[in-house]
């Protein structure tokens, strides 16, 4: 499954049969009492045999459905509005990861997703980056008691991109806060 660290909670599945093992479970969505009756994050655990489940998270929809017919175009591609972008984003940057097991996730970036571990800080975070990457870090690992994002950046052109930015941001909060009516 895609986060492997439970932080989205996506994947909650009900084990009606087989044998797993399991890795630490995210609190924030799967409770002592619901994994002690089976329910659990498919992204971890490791079948050790066959299993029959149930599909009970956010992935149900996409899972337990029929696929829809897909979608016809309401315009020709020429009459299309046009949309609003920022320009001047190059790249991502770096992202700042929480996980509920740190050696395992260092494990998992270098061995599986095949980064290249750069250190570690003294707060314990560990660092890692692409072989072609630059920048001496694009991925950032801290152990936490819920796995998620602590941010997510971009790389910019230059400072008057990032003035544009906080334009537009304080334009979508001031819209938040008095919507139209």
């Amino acid at each position: 499954m895609g986060c492997r660290q439970g932080g989205c909670g996506v994947c909650k599945v009900h084990i009606l049969e087989g044998q797993y093992a399991r890795r630490v479970m995210s609190r924030a969505h799967v409770s002592a009492e619901e994994e002690a009756a089976g329910c659990v994050l498919s992204c971890r655990i490791y079948p050790t045999s066959d299993l029959r489940l149930q599909v009970v998270g956010a992935m149900k929809k996409n899972v337990c459905r029929p696929l829809a017919a897909p979608r016809q175009p309401t315009r020709e591609p020429h009459q299309r509005r046009p949309t609003m972008a920022l320009t001047g984003v190059l790249r991502p940057g770096h992202a700042q990861i929480r996980v509920l097991d740190l050696e395992e996730s260092v494990k998992w970036y270098t061995e599986v997703m095949g980064l290249v571990p750069m250190g570690r800080d003294s707060q314990g975070r560990a660092y890692f980056k692409t072989r072609a990457e630059r920048d001496h870090n694009s991925v950032i690992l801290r152990q936490a008691d819920q796995a998620g994002i602590d941010l997510f950046a971009f790389k910019v052109l230059d400072k008057a991109t990032l003035e544009d930015f906080d334009k537009a941001a304080s334009l979508r909060r001031e819209n938040r806060a008095h919507p139209r009516r």
